[in-house]
């Protein structure tokens, strides 16, 4: 870390100040947080060093809050899914800051240009921070405690170090600030003009060439061609009254500007036959009905409103999306020179009137059906036959990989044989990962499993979570803890996604009874409580995948939650010399070979109706014997008798002594029924006294 990214080495409010005489407005947030600390927020962003020092001493250790939009952007990357967006685009290199979970990319903006904020709307996890927005800058403390720190830098970043955008993303995001420029530079004609759009085409496309000063001949002629590109050909006497109309209006070689009134008006409408989806506002202008834009709209666009929760069908599954999608589509439909943010909202709120619906049943495919990118494969056929995606299968996640019946996967075969190679048990293990991997590829979780991979460091475990997240897709997994499976808002990740992958857990993690097994085992609704958006009631579907160095406590000491494991040891370290750096890329480039393999376990285990290869038995036995304090207590002052019988206080007395700590009656009978011992249901005469016996063993 070097030292102008840690707080140790520089106050932050030094670090402020610094910005500031580098040319970035600053302004305070809360300690350790994202909130900002002044009245007026980002607005409030300065380069005055007094007032930053007065903001700094009344709370020295607030975070810093770079106001962005002032001559760049920045593009907040946020988790995997980010990242996997801006490798596949080749964003350029330009000033980078890590945060906690992804990077903050600083883009230079071209003059007169402005961008806007957004979150989710370019990718998903992809937020734009511009115009009106700001982002927490080094050395500022991220909530969970993660520092901020700019990539490969040891000193202020100075704006010379920003990269220009480029121009396809500039597309997506930018905005001008100067007035409407000129029609020529502003009017594309369409090549194909939709019905109720007509007269607003062909009088901007007059206008734009009239402004270019093309002769008044040559745009009567061009402007007759387009009608005939009409869905609705209009009579060639309005097509002539909109080019008079222009030609007598203005002059050539005009600059159209939408705040012009003069620029836009329209021909009388009492001049021209207008269809019905059209209507005015007030000034002789047609516009279409918000309600025909609504209804283009979803004559393009599949969508559902799901008691308040929209979604989209993309090509393979529905996708969860939020009202600002609608109001994009809106803004699209309608046209730069007609969409308000009113009009926009009256399109969104009429498609959500239209497609609501109170329930939705999800995922419908068949139990022996799995949907790969392209189409949906049945399990049944020896040569796994594919049908095409169908909306009414209501997937809410798809694999994106496509099946290839002659692709093979020889990279993947040889690291299996290197991790389980010289087990005696390896046969099992690769047949076992074969049938884990169908099963993440399937719709449902009826099969009742997590996988537990586990081993020394290098000894291949963590090719297992690359290859799933290659396999199905970053945007189709997360990552929620064991420990907050119990909690509804904390799980709201989870729903909807393939796989749940934990590849980082703490050394005192616990995997809880409750959460985890009804994850794991449950089919039925159980509830999801998304930030801001309504409670949801619905089955989860994520196979959980857990790849640890050390095996996690577990607090059910029956065999519920031991059942649902497949443990998978990995018992081989792979000396330096012996790791292929480049096995990764290797694997990625037979992902098509790697899926028809995870399909055979999928056929596999379909036919034999969920049950998995046995794998890891007596490991699976070992491990819950030792989450059992007891056990060992028992193995060193106790000895088996089938004819013994102890009373239970007896041995909780004994146990406690031994154990240096009281223990409860509860918690002590669960630990010997855990063990296999019986106790007997009701009180029992022994040696002149009564009470709860423990059969077959007894103190030494």
């Amino acid at each position: 870390m070097t030292p102008f990214n840690t707080p140790t080495n520089i106050t932050l409010a030094d670090a402020a100040i610094s910005y500031a005489r580098a040319g970035w407005p600053v302004h305070p947030l809360k300690r350790r947080d994202k909130i900002p600390a002044s009245q007026h927020g980002c607005k409030d962003a300065t380069f005055d060093a007094d007032r930053i020092r007065e903001w700094w001493e009344q709370i020295p250790d607030a975070n810093i809050g770079i106001a962005t939009g002032h001559g760049f952007f920045v593009v907040d990357l946020d988790g995997p899914a980010a990242a996997l967006w801006a490798d596949a685009n080749e964003l350029p290199d330009t000033l980078t800051a890590i945060t906690a979970k992804g990077r903050h990319l600083f883009y230079a903006l071209p003059p007169n240009t402005s961008v806007r904020n957004s979150a989710g709307q370019v990718a998903p996890g992809v937020d734009i921070r511009g115009s009106g927005g700001y982002v927490v800058a080094p050395p500022s403390v991220h909530p969970s405690g993660h520092v901020y720190q700019w990539l490969d830098l040891d000193e202020p970043p100075s704006r010379s170090l920003l990269t220009a955008a480029p121009d396809w993303l500039l597309a997506l995001v930018a905005t001008s600030e100067r007035r409407q420029p000129s029609p020529q530079s502003r009017f594309s004609l369409p090549p194909s003009i939709r019905k109720g759009t007509q007269h607003t085409t062909l009088f901007r496309y007059a206008s734009s060439l009239r402004a270019r000063g093309i002769p008044e001949d040559e745009i009567l002629n061009r402007v007759l061609r387009a009608a005939q590109t009409c869905e609705e050909i209009p009579p060639d006497l309005n097509v002539r009254r909109i080019v008079e109309w222009v030609i007598s209006r203005y002059s050539p070689n005009i600059t159209l500007r939408k705040s012009d009134s003069n620029a836009l008006t329209f021909p009388d409408k009492n001049e021209l036959t207008f269809p019905d989806n059209t209507d005015d506002d007030g000034s002789g202008n047609p516009k279409i009905k918000p309600n025909a834009i609504a209804d283009a709209i979803l004559a393009d666009h599949r969508v559902i409103n799901v008691d308040g929760l929209l979604y989209e069908y993309g090509v393979t599954h529905w996708q969860q999306i939020t009202t600002e999608r609608l109001k994009s589509l809106a803004a699209e439909r309608d046209g730069s020179a007609w969409t308000t943010q009113r009009r926009r909202a009256e399109v969104a709120d009429f498609i959500r009137a239209t497609t609501y619906r109170r329930t939705q049943q999800w995922r419908l495919l068949q139990p022996w059906e799995v949907a790969v990118g392209n189409g949906v494969v049945d399990l049944r056929s020896d040569t796994l036959t594919l049908r095409p995606h169908d909306p009414e299968d209501y997937l809410q996640a798809c694999v994106p990989v496509p099946l290839q019946p002659a692709a093979s996967a020889g990279c993947l075969m040889r690291c299996l044989d290197t991790y389980f190679g010289g087990d005696d048990d390896g046969e099992a293990k690769k047949l076992a990962l074969q049938e884990f991997f169908g099963y993440c590829l399937m719709s449902h979780a009826r099969y009742k499993k997590a996988l537990l991979c586990y081993g020394e460091s290098n000894c291949g475990k963590s090719t297992i979570p690359f290859l799933l997240r290659e396999l199905v897709g970053a945007e189709n997994m997360c990552a929620v803890s064991v420990q907050d499976m119990d909690d509804p808002r904390k799980r709201a990740p989870l729903r909807g996604k393939l796989i749940n992958a934990l590849t980082e857990l703490p050394t005192d993690a616990m995997i809880a009874d409750g959460g985890f097994k009804t994850l794991v085992s449950t089919e039925e609704p159980i509830q999801f409580d998304e930030k801001f958006l309504p409670a949801i009631m619905d089955i989860p579907i994520a196979k959980h995948v857990i790849v640890t160095n050390n095996l996690p406590a577990i607090n059910d000491r029956s065999r519920g939650t031991f059942n649902r494991l497949l443990l998978i040891q990995f018992n081989h370290v792979i000396p330096e010399s012996e790791q292929n750096k480049k096995v990764w890329d290797e694997l990625r480039n037979e992902i098509e070979g790697i899926l028809l393999w995870a399909l055979e376990g999928a056929q596999r285990l379909y036919q034999r109706d969920g049950r998995f290869t046995s794998a890891g038995a007596a490991q699976i036995e070992e491990y819950r014997n030792e989450q059992n304090p007891v056990l060992e207590w028992i193995n060193e002052a106790c000895e088996r008798d089938p004819e013994a019988r102890v009373f239970v206080t007896t041995l909780r007395e004994s146990y406690c002594r031994w154990a240096g700590k009281t223990v409860s009656p509860k918690f002590f009978v669960g630990c010997l029924k855990s063990a296999g011992f019986e106790i007997t249901p009701n009180p029992v005469w022994i040696n002149l006294k009564k009470g709860r016996a423990v059969m077959g063993v007894r103190l030494i």
